[in-house]
């Protein structure tokens, strides 16, 4: 799921082609249409179905309060001469770093199940 919003935004961040959201909007939907899938399957399977509800309300609460967040910080980041699509693609190259740690950490996990 974050290997789709890291290539949007590295594509938005260093492109200025006018064909960029073309491309852009069609790879965040992926991104979260595999999200969505993805938190209903591997959540019962990580945590198990007993505390589901709980798990779900706080992360549901931080995806809240990063997107109020979010557009904050990134203006203020505006504000401070920092460049928006270099902003962006710090966001891809943060999205490909975390894609590379859900890799270790598949492997921890699988190793703990003895898979």
């Amino acid at each position: 799921m974050l290997l789709p919003i890291a290539l949007a935004c590295l594509i938005m961040g260093f492109s200025g082609a006018a064909w960029t959201p073309y491309v852009f909007m069609p790879l965040i939907g992926c991104s979260m249409g595999a999200s969505g899938t993805l938190n209903g399957a591997l959540w019962p399977e990580l945590y198990g179905a007993r505390h589901l509800g709980s798990i779900r309300a706080v992360v549901i609460a931080a995806v809240v309060f990063s997107t109020a967040v979010g557009p904050g910080c990134t203006g203020y980041l505006i504000d401070a001469g920092v460049y928006y699509p270099a902003q962006i693609a710090a966001m891809g190259i943060l999205s490909l770093a975390l894609a590379l740690l859900m890799v270790s950490l598949r492997r921890r996990l699988l190793k703990r199940a003895g898979a």
